[in-house]
């Protein structure tokens, strides 16, 4: 590295005029400082090699260059590597400690990782797998900080070609990559048991499910059901063109709902009133107005024994238009009255010791298959004690209602009353696809009350008379008499 024009500064061991063995060399422009082993004037051996900046290598030296096994510190970067040196160059196998914390142990090449390798991240991912100057190319396995896992192709540093990515919350993507994200042919296995298999575009499904719709159903229009009539629903998820994507895995819930009705404000409201009707758990809906849960099952109906309390009024025989009227007359005739107190008394439970209280399930949520999901044998059960809607109309008929329940003790209702109910359906698929959920589907379901058989009346007899039955056993007394006394004149 000396040239003879340089006045060197050397104080050492020499042989022939010229350095070897052990001695210190100080070069004229201060910047370099070696200490070490020496042969025929060249660095030779085992040294140390000092640079003005605070950099330094030590190790092995061979005919005068930087070559061998060796330690070097980078004081611009404060990096540290250990491993093999040729000519002056990181060449071959090596750990590099980098100043982050980071730390790269593998091979080398003209001072950058190249070949295989294995690089830990100073956020704790750990890369294991092939390098190219200095970045992740060809095969290799990279498991993340959070406990993600990709293994598969690499180029300049993204993920390439084929590769499974084994996502934290379970999901797992076996396919083709390009530009680090998913293109080409693919399987998604979802955490949530929704499953894709086809082909993907730019880390999306090619063929997408954005809504869904029913099958035979006009959802402006809804459906019509007879009271106490079970019912069933078919879906699809679609695309925008309303095409079917063969969805598998995803998970629908079906639920009901009937419209609120905001108290309107009075003198006797109070806070907790209030609070009460900022906290009902409402549903917004497409047709205008919100809605609060209705029950809704597609188990078997069953009776329980429980105690109630009077106040437990709830009203199912009324309809949606009913509700909608703002301007109803509270001094409605008695007429009216009377026919919707025996309505409201058909659902009202009874105030006794062992009350019969309708117990059920909600529907079980149901999962898509190839693009289908089905929800059978639903039927709405009457409303709960205590309803919201129902109790206001209830308080506008201005009747004493509990007094009538309590003396009259209906039998409880078994069925939703006859009215306008929303039905909906909800993408509850756990953790969602790719992060987004359908958008709810809405319809109406207008249950008709049942049609009554016409009662068959028994013909009866003739009203019993007891005046005439005692004198026609009288009649036959006598007519059993006079033929016995005939029969003992005749013997005679």
């Amino acid at each position: 590295m000396a040239s003879n024009q340089i006045r060197d500064q050397y104080v050492g061991e020499r042989r022939n005029h010229l350095r070897d063995g052990y001695g210190v060399y100080k070069y004229e422009n201060k910047f370099y400082k070696y200490e070490g082993q020496w042969k025929a004037g060249k660095m030779h051996g085992h040294g140390k090699l000092v640079m003005k900046d605070g950099s330094f290598y030590e190790g092995e030296f061979k005919d005068g260059e930087i070559t061998g096994h060796g330690f070097k510190y980078f004081a611009r970067t404060r990096n540290t590597f250990s491993g093999e040196f040729y000519l002056g160059e990181i060449e071959g196998n090596g750990v590099m400690r980098y100043s982050d914390g980071s730390v790269y142990e593998g091979h080398w090449k003209h001072n950058q990782r190249d070949g295989k390798g294995r690089l830990t991240e100073a956020d704790g991912s750990l890369y294991e797998g092939e390098f190219y100057k200095n970045r992740r190319h060809g095969d290799g396995k990279n498991i993340y900080s959070d406990g993600s896992e990709y293994e598969g192709g690499y180029i300049n540093g993204k993920r390439h070609g084929q590769g499974v990515f084994k996502m934290i919350d379970g999901s797992v993507f076996d396919g083709q990559w390009i530009n680090d994200v998913f293109n080409g042919e693919g399987v998604m296995l979802h955490a949530s048991g929704f499953v894709y298999s086809g082909l993907w575009v730019n880390g999306k499904p090619a063929q997408r499910a954005t809504k869904m719709q029913f099958t035979e159903i006009d959802s402006s229009k809804g459906i019509t059901i007879t009271q106490g009539e079970p019912f069933s629903i078919d879906v699809q998820t679609v695309d925008d063109d309303g095409e079917i994507v063969k969805d598998d895995g995803r998970e629908l819930k079906v639920t009901a709902g009937y419209k609120y009705v905001p108290r309107p404000p009075s003198k006797d409201s109070n806070l907790f009133e209030a609070i009460e009707d900022v906290e009902e758990n409402l549903i917004q809906t497409p047709m205008g107005y919100t809605v609060l849960p209705y029950p809704l099952t597609d188990q078997p109906v069953h009776m329980t024994a429980q105690d109630t309390d009077l106040s437990t009024l709830s009203r199912t025989d009324t309809n949606l238009e009913q509700e909608e009227s703002t301007g109803e007359n509270a001094q409605a005739s008695s007429t009216e009255k009377s026919s919707e107190e025996k309505d409201i008394q058909s659902a009202t439970p009874r105030n006794s010791d062992s009350e019969d209280i309708l117990t059920h399930q909600a529907p079980q949520n149901q999962k898509v298959s190839e693009g289908c999901c089905l929800f059978s044998s639903l039927m709405l059960l009457p409303p709960p004690p205590l309803y919201r809607p129902f109790q206001q109309l209830s308080e506008k008929s201005g009747t004493d209602l509990k007094a009538k329940a309590a003396a009259k003790k209906p039998a409880a209702a078994k069925t939703a009353g006859s009215g306008t109910y929303v039905l909906i359906i909800t993408d509850v698929t756990n953790p969602p696809f790719l992060g987004e959920s359908l958008p709810p589907l809405y319809t109406t379901i207008t249950i008709k009350k049942k049609k009554r058989e016409p009662t068959i009346v028994k013909e009866r007899g003739p009203k019993w008379d007891t005046n005439k039955h005692i004198a026609a056993t009288v009649a036959m007394h006598r007519e059993d008499t006079m033929k016995m006394d005939s029969a003992v004149l005749h013997d005679d």
